[in-house]
């Protein structure tokens, strides 16, 4: 008459299989772009910090054209990163704290200092800053000519 049924204890359905590998596919796809997400989100923050660094060093060239004066700037490293600007035929590697001066010359905008090597290897055109962190390269031209 009455049958019973008889389930084998630890039997897990074909259901919940499917269902965890469905989960463990949607954790891996979540994970894989939220890992991405962090690296761009990284990337730009380096690129924003370099990239203001250009910004700087642009404006104190333009404020000491303007207003024909010598200005002073302190170029920092970002936390314990080296960092090179390139300009014209010269460049700046900044290790340590580093003071350049910004002059006007006429129609351009020298630039001198402790650290400025003369001669980087490197033929920038003068409206153009190059800075070097990292393996990032940034471009940035300026409205000013900078020798």
């Amino acid at each position: 008459m009455f049958k019973k049924n008889r389930f084998k204890k630890g039997q897990i359905s074909l259901d919940m299989i499917l269902a965890i590998m469905f989960l463990l596919l949607v954790s891996v796809l979540i994970y894989q772009n939220v890992g991405t997400t962090t690296n761009i989100i990284k990337d730009s923050s380096i690129a924003d910090k370099v990239y203001s660094i250009g910004d700087s060093f642009e404006n104190y060239a333009l404020l000491s054209y303007s207003k024909n004066i010598n200005i002073t700037m302190e170029l920092k490293p970002i936390g314990n990163k080296n960092y090179t600007i390139y300009f014209a035929k010269k460049s700046i590697s900044v290790t340590n704290p580093v003071n350049v001066t910004f002059y006007s010359n006429g129609n351009s905008v020298n630039v001198t200092g402790i650290n400025v090597n003369k001669n980087s290897g490197r033929n920038i055109p003068d409206n153009i800053i190059n800075i070097s962190y990292d393996g990032y390269y940034v471009v940035k031209r300026t409205a000013i000519l900078i020798n």
